[in-house]
């Protein structure tokens, strides 16, 4: 069994496809709120999560903000077999720092202001993150092995994926 969390407008054969289609009228096979929704522990081969990251909160400040994607990365640990595989896609914030600090072109500061913060039908970005933030975050969670990789689902230099394997 593979999952596809938060599809939006990527539908993927062979995977049950979730989202809750509040931001695209997109094809999926099950609606529902992936940050709420539960699965069946030691059922998944892979789940797939493309550009949902920005809108899970992070950050070290757990007194007074929970960090969500911590959370969510043990409950989908728990949902993998052995040698199943979490597979992250989202934008680094220091590309697209860099980015920013190095035009004046008002295009490209509004384009790469819109991966910080969210398009149109993409509101609602709460973070922004790097591989150095995601690693410990899967690490923590028991993942034997992390790698990291260039973007797939969309693909742009400013993407990387990161793949737990359990």
């Amino acid at each position: 069994m593979k999952l596809n969390l938060g599809c939006g407008p990527i539908y993927m054969p062979g995977y049950i496809n979730i989202d809750n289609q509040s931001q695209w009228n997109c094809k999926v096979d099950r609606e529902e709120d992936v940050f709420n929704m539960d699965w069946d522990e030691n059922t998944c081969e892979e789940i797939v999560v493309s550009h949902l990251a920005m809108y899970i909160m992070g950050g070290a400040d757990t007194e007074y903000k929970p960090n969500q994607m911590r959370i969510l990365v043990n409950r989908w640990f728990g949902w993998l077999k052995k040698g199943g595989k979490l597979v992250m896609e989202t934008t680094d914030i220091r590309k697209v720092a860099q980015l920013l600090l190095n035009t004046t072109n008002p295009d490209i500061l509004n384009e790469e202001m819109k991966a910080i913060f969210g398009w149109e039908n993409t509101y609602g970005h709460k973070w922004s993150w790097s591989p150095e933030l995601l690693t410990p975050i899967f690490q923590e969670a028991g993942f034997e092995t992390v790698e990291l990789g260039d973007s797939v689902f969309h693909p742009n230099p400013k993407n990387f994926i990161i793949v737990g394997t359990k």
